[in-house]
């Protein structure tokens, strides 16, 4: 069970009074969570967590596969985003590779503390304001994974028969162009062409 004196040792709760911190301990869920266990998944309905002993690691499905985009220590909250902007959790919440044991506040609870001490509710809205847009917030996340493009901008070679003496090499670019073909010196050695004779018949 979440004790009052626990509530205080959260920053965000340390401004309310003895009986707000008695009455949300009441109301909090007390959660103890297992090495890699979530605490929310993404996508998860919104609810007001915070860390009362170990750490929280938050993860994104990148391709399917789970990244480890941030954590949150002891007396840190996490779900400050879905609670604030009222919609699900950008990402999913886990332990990390110790038992970690949190509080979940349910929104109804959470604005009727928030209605009592409207600074929570504006400290709740900046950091939701500063994980979605911050330096490290999601917007800043990047898939791992970039499909590449195929660059074109090589050219191809095409050699044709020599003509008298000479080979020529036209060299069409990879956007479909033909430009005219280029004579350049025969290569040592080559033969050289020779025109047909005929043969004069002696009478």
């Amino acid at each position: 069970m979440v004790t009052a004196d626990e509530i205080g040792s959260i920053a965000i709760f340390a401004g309310l009074s003895e009986a707000d911190r008695e009455r949300l301990a009441r109301a909090a869920a007390d959660l103890t969570l297992a090495p890699g266990e979530y605490a929310a998944h993404e996508g998860a309905d919104r609810a007001l967590f915070a860390v009362l002993d170990g750490r929280i690691e938050a993860v994104k499905l990148v391709d399917g596969i789970p990244r480890v985009v941030g954590e949150r220590q002891v007396g840190e909250l996490f779900g400050e985003v879905p609670i604030a902007l009222g919609t699900f959790f950008p990402v999913g919440f886990r332990a990390g590779s110790e038992r970690t044991r949190v509080l979940r506040i349910e929104p109804n609870d959470y604005h009727a503390v928030a209605s009592v001490q409207p600074d929570i509710a504006k400290e709740v809205g900046r950091l939701a304001a500063d994980r979605m847009s911050g330096p490290r917030g999601l917007q800043g996340i990047a898939p791992t994974r970039r499909r590449r493009a195929r660059s074109w901008s090589g050219t191809a070679s095409i050699r044709t028969a020599p003509t008298c003496g000479t080979s020529s090499t036209a060299t069409r670019s990879a956007s479909g162009g033909s430009p005219p073909m280029r004579p350049t010196p025969p290569r040592s050695g080559a033969a050289s062409c020779r025109r047909p004779t005929t043969a004069r018949r002696s009478g």
